[in-house]
């Protein structure tokens, strides 16, 4: 019998969705599960020191960062080593940027979208101010979607990195990683790509999809405000030493500047603690699954289950004359994720947000979302509207969401 997800049971673990709202700015950042927030108290009751194993209390927080930090890279199917924890993804990247501006030379070229978030583009314009050529890869202005055709006619051979999005957090289409690897990879060329409005919706296949670096936010994917850079093995050779002089040559800890967030990564466990809870009540206990293919399985039940939540909001609207819909006019979790970007003609998208938080319904919009270029490319000077689901969100809830546009909508 085919397994679905348990809805009820995901809700009791978010201490928040108890608060009366319904919550549907989730791109912005999702609840936290009570495992989260008990690890982080814990942290902060029992053991905030130096993570050092020389008394009982630094011990017990050396372990529990380790803990954080192997317990995401079991889940990831990567290296510990692999994996930067650093203060939020915009920092991520703009080290990165740093990093690999020091092995490059001048007239070298950056390859960036003006679809991306901000955080995977302003960092590497900057370049341009130190002898690096910036290169734009331009969406189609009528659907704000990338074309990998524009794309080949970019890449010379002074291009050292391709930088992109895996999702856009406007448009929500998703970009083919794998195959723009590939292409990048027969060139010569590493990949930057930004998975922060992707992470929280479906498995990350690192090592499949073939990408050098991959940057995510855990407090967009049910943990704490910290951003997790995946550098792949190997990567050392293109990169300088963004730390102290005696970290050099030390991955991860060459690029974290200042090191890690101490309690927040402690707390990291706690997303793996709930990634299994819901393993075992949906599969069962003991079962020998590893924790890569709890993940895996969980997040498919996820997107599965959003899945219908994007169809029933995009089919509403789509009943609408009056609204446009950023991105494929479609809930398939392989085509968009679950954050639905609208305008409406006739009324501004602030007026949208405010007329339904009446309703106790939290939406993000009135604004850009850090994703200015693609807002001004598209001329939706205004912003947009933006319903943005998780796992947690039901079908009950997307009818209160419809109910409250109505009014504004008919």
């Amino acid at each position: 019998m085919a397994v679905t997800l348990d809805v009820d049971y995901c809700r009791s673990h978010f201490p928040n969705l108890s608060n009366g709202w319904v919550y549907m700015e989730n791109a912005g950042g999702s609840y936290l599960p009570q495992a989260v927030i008990d690890k982080t108290m814990t942290y902060m009751t029992e053991c905030r020191t130096q993570p050092l194993p020389h008394h009982a209390p630094g011990a017990q927080a050396k372990d529990g960062i380790d803990a954080g930090q192997q317990g995401m890279a079991d889940m990831l199917g990567v290296s510990q080593n692999e994996l930067v924890f650093g203060a939020n993804t915009t920092i991520n990247f703009y080290v990165l940027a740093q990093a690999l501006r020091a092995k490059m030379s001048n007239g070298d070229e950056v390859i960036v979208t003006n679809q991306d978030h901000e955080a995977n583009v302003g960092c590497w314009r900057r370049l341009s101010q130190n002898g690096i050529t910036i290169k734009e890869w331009q969406v189609d202005t009528n659907t704000g979607l990338l074309r990998i055709e524009d794309l080949k006619k970019l890449i010379t051979d002074r291009t050292k990195v391709i930088c992109f999005t895996h999702a856009s957090n406007v448009v929500a289409a998703t970009n083919d990683v794998a195959a723009i690897s590939k292409l990048a990879h027969e060139s010569g060329v590493l990949v930057c790509v930004d998975g922060v409005a992707y992470c929280p919706h479906a498995a990350l296949h690192l090592k499949e999809w073939g990408v050098d670096f991959y940057g995510f936010s855990l407090y967009k994917m049910y943990g704490p405000h910290l951003g997790v850079l995946y550098c792949k093995s190997g990567v050392e050779e293109y990169i300088g030493n963004q730390n102290h002089f005696f970290l050099e040559g030390s991955m991860p800890a060459m690029m974290n500047p200042g090191g890690r967030l101490y309690c927040s990564v402690f707390s990291v466990a706690g997303i793996c603690d709930y990634i299994k809870s819901v393993y075992e009540h949906h599969f069962g206990k003991d079962d020998g699954c590893s924790p890569r293919d709890r993940y895996c399985k969980v997040f498919d039940l996820f997107g599965e289950h959003e899945e219908k939540l994007s169809n029933a909001v995009i089919d509403y609207l789509r009943s609408k004359p009056r609204v446009r819909i950023l991105g494929p006019a479609t809930g398939d979790r392989h085509v968009r994720m679950p954050t639905i970007a609208f305008v409406v003609d006739g009324i501004k998208p602030i007026d949208i947000i405010k007329a339904v938080s009446h309703s106790k319904i939290a939406m993000g919009g009135g604004y850009h979302f850090y994703s200015a270029r693609l807002i001004e490319t598209m001329s939706l000077a205004d912003g947009v509207a933006r319903v943005s689901m998780v796992h947690y969100n039901t079908l009950d809830e997307v009818k209160l969401l419809c109910e409250a546009l109505e009014p504004l909508l008919r």
